[in-house]
């Protein structure tokens, strides 16, 4: 190209590039009215994280007059000790994400605030405030949805009060507020009898420009909420079977909010009640975690937590209750109780749940003791005898291939007319004498053990198959069966070698034998049972256990 035609080129790139330009500036603005200006809001929300407070009854080393920092609590439920801990889920947070959180500096008492943002479909309300605080306007708005509602126009060049606000419900608009002696203005603006999640921004003297001004909103939570998780240790038996009448006591019923000081008055305080509720406990979980509770109260270090009835286990206990609960107004917390027990083991010979046997040539059976061929769906049996424990028997699996049943007292364990075990594995068997064989079992998320091995064969929750799991320690099992004094069985089952357990529950026609009797004070007759399919293995141990006092 020659240097007339490049600089021609040139020229004619720029000319189109500056129209381009102009057109786009100009489309920005098209639809503002002369001498107008549009709202638009960057919305989210803020919970403030505070000092380190977690409970207030049992000192902590650390504690001192300026920031009284406490410990968390143990308390006792019957014969189970529990451990408290109300944690500041925005310190949490902090804790975890802070450089050098490691280190024995802690954190500082200082409020931080940490921001997410506001859910879609989220009903707020926006309303303006001339210069002289007098009311303008305002709009109602779905959160995600506000492209296709009308926009705020207020007057370019002039300066307003802001006050945007929302409870959090994607159903409803939330309520409209009221005026001071009736009088519209932002000094006298105020929402009474508030007994929702009120989350507030105030904005003031913000002077607009033509076109769209786009404001950064961040609405800060005005009360408490609190999580409540139960938790039941490893080492327990059953499930919490019973959670009645659940509330936070001694709290406000409503508050009413002045937007233009922050102020907050409570109504009805401490007389007032904030119910927890939690999900269905169907047949009985190992954990459990309520829906967040609402507290509107001020800051306090005298809240409780009462249980009208409260099943867990082979306790049972009504009116039960967790004292000196703290409550800061804009802050969320996690409340979680976590049950134990205190047992010592009452052993029996180590090698009653013990046996490898290994698939034949052709996959018709095992090779059993004195390479004896024992073949497919013939049941393995060991019988044993368990001496008198006063809280139970546990059974730890270090691997396990691929079922198992047991008799206890001469009733079996699990009852089943399909599968007469509990089989961790579906597949079609009928080329070597089975048939169709179902898992019966899943983890109480509804996940399950994989079918085959090799990763690329895992199902979608990229659990491996029970076979493959294969645990170092009984301080880990990959299978726990608990039955406890009462003949109520629960079982756990881990996920991956070596790691934590999580509840299993039977499914398909698979149930527990209601009809089972431990016998604390004699002998119990155990028998443990595995139908023959390719390689069939057990290996672990089972233990008594009696309940001994706990030191802590």
């Amino acid at each position: 190209m020659n240097k007339v035609n490049k600089t021609l080129f040139l020229s004619v790139i720029a000319f189109l590039t500056f129209g381009i330009s102009s057109c786009q500036k100009d489309v920005i603005n098209e639809n503002i009215e002369p001498g107008k200006a549009y709202i638009e809001l960057n919305l989210a929300e803020d919970f403030l994280a505070g000092d380190d407070f977690q409970f207030e009854t049992k000192a902590s080393t650390r504690a001192t007059a300026i920031n009284p920092v406490v410990s968390d609590t143990t308390m006792k439920f019957g014969e189970h000790m529990v451990d408290v801990q109300l944690i500041d889920t925005k310190l949490e947070d902090m804790k975890l994400n802070r450089p050098g959180s490691g280190s024995g500096g802690g954190i500082k008492a200082a409020a931080v605030s940490q921001i997410n943002r506001i859910a879609i479909g989220t009903h707020y309300r926006m309303i303006a405030f001339d210069n002289n605080g007098n009311y303008v306007t305002e709009r109602a708005y779905v959160h995600g949805s506000e492209a296709i509602q009308d926009s705020m126009k207020l007057d370019a060049g002039k300066t307003y009060s802001f006050i945007v606000y929302s409870f959090g419900s994607t159903t409803t608009e939330p309520a409209t507020v009221t005026y001071e002696n009736g009088v519209k203005t932002f000094d006298n603006v105020q929402l009474t009898n508030v007994n929702q999640d009120l989350m507030v921004y105030v904005l003031k003297n913000k002077t607009l420009v033509y076109g769209t001004n786009r404001l950064d909103v961040v609405m800060k939570h005005k009360f408490s909420l609190i999580t409540t998780t139960i938790e039941m240790g490893s080492n327990m038996n059953g499930f919490i079977t019973a959670l009645g009448n659940v509330k936070f006591n001694n709290v406000s019923s409503s508050a009413n909010y002045k937007f233009a000081t922050g102020g907050i008055s409570y109504n009805n305080q401490n007389y007032g009640s904030a119910p927890v509720s939690f999900p269905d406990l169907g047949a009985g979980l190992r954990t459990v975690t309520s829906h967040s509770t609402l507290v509107i109260n001020p800051a306090a270090t005298d809240k409780s937590l009462s249980f009208g009835t409260f099943a867990m286990d082979d306790e049972s206990k009504t009116n039960y209750s967790v004292p000196n609960i703290k409550v800061t107004p804009g802050h969320k917390y996690n409340l979680i109780l976590k049950f134990r027990t205190c047992t010592q083991e009452v052993k029996i010979a180590d090698d009653v749940l013990n046996w490898n046997y290994k698939e034949n040539s052709n996959q018709t059976g095992v090779i059993g003791p004195g390479n004896v061929t024992i073949p497919n769906g013939q049941l393995l049996t060991k019988s044993f005898t368990a001496p008198a424990s006063n809280y139970g028997f546990t059974f730890d699996f270090l691997q396990l291939d691929n079922a198992f049943n047991m008799k206890i007292n001469g009733q079996w364990m699990v009852l089943d007319e399909d599968e007469q075990q509990i089989q961790f594995q579906t597949y079609n068997n009928t080329a070597n004498n089975e048939g169709i064989i179902t898992r019966n079992i899943e983890f109480i998320d509804g996940s399950e053990y994989s079918d085959k091995s090799g990763s690329a064969n895992w199902n979608k929750w990229k659990i491996p198959p029970i076979w493959d799991l294969k645990a170092t320690s009984y301080a880990t099992p990959i299978i726990r069966v608990s039955i406890s004094k009462a003949g109520a069985i629960s079982i756990l089952g881990s996920k991956s070698s070596n790691g934590p357990l999580v509840q299993l529950r039977l499914r398909n026609k698979a149930r527990f034998n209601p009809a089972i009797v431990w016998n604390a004070t004699g002998n119990n007759v155990i028998e443990i049972n595995q139908k023959v399919s390719n390689n069939t293995i057990v290996i672990g141990r089972g233990y008594g256990k009696a309940k001994i006092s706990c030191t802590q």
